[in-house]
């Protein structure tokens, strides 16, 4: 496998369809990024994402253009903070190399187990847990 480098972003999210009071947000890759040539090609392009990218959930009227504070974290990594407004956001930008692919394999099911959909099982995990999310006690 020859290099393949990217830029990644990550941002904080908030899913209100399967939350639970009090929503916690949480980091949520959400775009993926190829660039073409080397590690020093993917750090510009990373940089520039940071200085340009605005979040979907980040809501701008038209002409609009936020305050935004871009920090170096470590080599190829950017915390980018905006505000405008009432609104305030941050995201993250990483250059990466992909380093390992494993396409996903999927096992046949025994022939006594039922045909249910993806969302069969989630709800019935949902009424018998009371939750989509399984928590743990400390």
């Amino acid at each position: 496998m020859t290099a393949s480098w990217y830029v990644l972003i990550e941002e904080g999210h908030i899913d209100y369809e399967h939350a639970q009071w009090p929503y916690t947000p949480h980091w949520a890759l959400r775009r993926t990024e190829h660039v073409e040539g080397n590690q020093d090609d993917a750090e510009a392009a990373g940089l520039q994402v940071a200085k340009t990218h605005i979040p979907e959930s980040f809501y701008l009227r038209s002409g609009d253009r936020p305050h935004r504070s871009v920090f170096a974290t470590q080599p190829g990594m950017w915390l980018i903070r905006l505000r405008s407004r009432q609104l305030e956001g941050h995201f993250r930008v990483t250059v990466g190399q992909l380093v390992h692919v494993e396409e996903e394999l999927e096992a046949a099911l025994p022939e006594w187990f039922p045909e249910y959909s993806h969302s069969t099982w989630s709800h019935l995990k949902f009424l018998l847990g009371g939750s989509f999310t399984q928590k743990t006690k400390a």
